[in-house]
């Protein structure tokens, strides 16, 4: 059960407070939702009906410190396996951030860092679907990393890239 002022992942949404919880009369019934203000979109309002388990497993506490430590030590190790079948990929990647598995989530960024570094240095450019795979993952991750370490958003990727890369925060 999550309160007012807990703040949670919610998936595509990233980190939204919970304003309160709302007790609403449709038809002949009542139902209590949870209210979900996303600390990225303010003018947005999320209502999670709480008898919907499927809806409120996706409102996931935001990392401790402790964890989102232990997911970072273990960056250098993810996979970085790139699908050259660009459906293949986008599929495969779309269903990663649907599970919310944040470590999961780490290994799409990396990933795709990694592709588009790569295809830099050819002056070429990702292709359109996977920069929106590569948004949509930091909206999930990034705004709770800065949360945890009280860092402004902006500073996650600059921090992430010395965590998975470290010779290339040393070269400049």
């Amino acid at each position: 059960m999550f309160n007012p002022g807990d703040k949670v992942n919610y998936g595509i949404n990233g980190v939204c407070i919970v304003e309160g919880i709302r007790r609403e009369k449709i038809g002949r019934q009542t139902h209590e939702y949870y209210v979900l203000k996303p600390m990225m979109q303010s003018r947005s309002t999320i209502c999670v009906p709480m008898d919907n388990d499927t809806l409120v497993s996706k409102m996931l506490p935001l990392l401790s410190r402790e964890e989102l430590e232990e997911i970072l030590s273990d960056l250098p190790n993810l996979s970085t396996r790139w699908i050259e079948n660009d459906l293949e990929r986008t599929t495969e990647f779309k269903r990663i951030l649907k599970t919310a598995d944040r470590r999961s989530i780490f290994g799409v960024i990396k990933t795709i860092y990694r592709r588009d570094q790569e295809l830099q240095s050819q002056n070429r450019h990702l292709r359109g679907s996977d920069q929106q795979i590569m948004k949509e993952a930091e909206s999930i991750l990034y705004y709770e990393i800065a949360q945890v370490l009280s860092i402004d958003p902006a500073e996650v990727l600059p921090y992430l890239v010395s965590r998975f890369d470290p010779q290339k925060t040393e070269e400049e």
